[in-house]
């Protein structure tokens, strides 16, 4: 057998990564990796491509003159770091790496130019050894074609291989390297854009933003149509009239679950770069971002991993998924906004033993509802701090109480009778929260007075309540039970 031209580590052994692993060992070169703190599903695909397994990153950056980084975006800095910090020590050999003999270091991520322009100054900013590529990975992962040979002097042609483009930028490139670059340059699919670090990024971004940008779409429209009954319509319509979009969206929506959680990042790293470098608003692709996190986080598909899919097989399975998961969570999220049961804070009256008060989390009922819901009243005092300003609105003057009356019904409405409203003392209020009320709550006067329409609506008919006279000099203060200027009478 003859010996490898050269030793090139990953970081890490995902579906790309691996792919690129096998591609490298059919051309002649031997891979490494450190698998450490990753899962034995990773260890057991690295085996399987024939990859050595190192212990350490210190390892890996002695014994490999090439490092490309293939990680998701979130981890791309990590990364980055994690391999300058190794540079820095000595693997098991003790040796060190000098600038005549520098480790090139490709970072392959999917990030905005500002990032990867980020990372290249992080790892300067290491003063250790390094040549930084800025590259791109367009397109899937290497694969053998069907009925392929395994000689490496025809994938070494690129004739009976599958492989992405990848271009690179900056004032390194890999071709520059001694004996083998340029072989790894061709086998690799390179092609140099630009002597500045953040063209090759920049260019995967506005690429990925056409591609994975139209995914999120037809998972979208897909789902939609499908809740709308109308899915096998719609796919209808496209196979006559734009058969080459249905292909793509089918093709690129059943790929789509396993990578869905990558994609969130890489949507927002769309959204940076058109951000800065093209001058509009990010929300369009924070949106995108929103259906990827969705998907990788609401819904079975989450769960889906490259080899063993269970779920999403087929657009309409994709579409059913997805309609599950966001019905589900928009149910919870219902759930979360109804009120808790928890008793309120209170005077001397008897305990409540009613939900806390969200006006937000109430249905619409009329009036008229209201009154005919009134069957077994009774008289609770809803007391709250509250200041009648004076003609100038500028000066507090005396604290505002109100009593009201409802029923176990109305209080689920959070529609109230008033039978006394006005400006009157604590002692007052005590005094009518005791002897015409059962029990007595405190609430916040901004939850349940000046935000409910409603129930202004009702002090007005009842209390001849006149605007003119009181409405525009009696303002909520910030009620707080907790604090002692607006502590309940007792």
């Amino acid at each position: 057998m003859a010996s490898p031209l050269a030793k090139i580590g990953i970081l890490s052994i995902g579906d790309m990564g691996v792919g690129i692993a096998k591609l490298l060992v059919a051309n002649g070169f031997s891979v490494a990796t450190n698998c450490s703190d990753r899962s034995s599903d990773t260890v057991e695909r690295a085996k399987n491509a024939r990859v050595e397994i190192l212990e350490s990153d210190e390892d890996l950056a002695s014994a490999c003159s090439v490092i490309l980084s293939v990680v998701p975006p979130r981890d791309a800095a990590a990364t980055a770091q994690r391999i300058a910090d190794a540079l820095a020590l000595a693997g098991p050999s003790g040796r060190r790496r000098s600038e005549d003999e520098p480790l090139y270091y490709a970072d392959l991520n999917a990030v905005a130019p500002s990032t990867v322009k980020s990372i290249a100054a992080l790892v300067e900013k290491s003063r250790v050894p390094v040549r930084f590529v800025d590259g791109c990975i367009l397109g899937g992962p290497p694969a053998a074609k069907s009925g392929s040979s395994s000689s490496p002097s025809d994938t070494a042609r690129g004739e009976e291989w599958s492989v992405p483009s990848m271009p690179t930028s900056g004032p390194h490139k890999l071709s520059d390297i001694p004996g083998y670059g340029e072989t790894l340059f061709r086998v690799l699919n390179m092609r140099h854009i630009g002597p500045s670090i953040g063209a090759a990024s920049g260019l995967k971004m506005c690429f990925a933003s056409t591609s994975k940008g139209f995914t999120a779409l037809a998972i979208q429209s897909f789902t939609t149509a499908h809740r709308l009954g109308v899915l096998d319509d719609l796919r209808r319509e496209m196979r006559e009239r734009l058969p080459q979009h249905l292909a793509a969206a089918e093709r690129s929506v059943v790929g789509m679950p396993p990578k869905a959680y990558r994609w969130v990042r890489e949507m927002e790293e769309i959204a940076l770069t058109f951000e800065e470098e093209g001058g509009f608003a990010p929300d369009t692709f924070l949106g995108t971002a929103g259906v990827y996190r969705a998907v990788a986080e609401d819904t079975v598909l989450g769960e889906e991993r490259t080899g063993r899919r269970k779920r999403g097989l087929d657009v309409d399975d994709v579409a059913a998924a997805m309609a599950e998961g966001l019905e589900r969570k928009r149910k919870k999220n219902e759930s979360d906004s109804m009120p808790k049961e928890k008793p309120n804070p209170i005077g001397r009256g008897r305990r409540s033993s009613g939900a806390a008060f969200s006006v937000d989390a109430l249905p619409q009922v009329s009036t008229l509802q209201a009154h005919q819901r009134l069957k077994t009243p009774r008289r609770i005092c809803y007391s709250g701090a509250g200041f009648r300003r004076d003609k100038t609105g500028s000066k507090p003057d005396r604290e505002v109480h109100w009593v009201v009356q409802t029923s176990s019904v109305l209080r689920a409405t959070g529609l109230f009778l008033p039978i006394h409203y006005g400006a009157c003392s604590s002692d007052t209020a005590r005094s009518i929260s005791r002897a015409e009320a059962s029990e007595v709550i405190y609430v916040r006067p901004s939850e349940f007075l000046f935000r409910n329409l409603r129930l202004g609506f009702l002090l007005s008919s009842a209390m001849d309540y006149r605007p003119d006279a009181c409405s525009s000099r009696y303002v909520p203060a910030s009620y707080c039970i907790d604090d002692p200027r607006s502590t309940p009478p007792d």
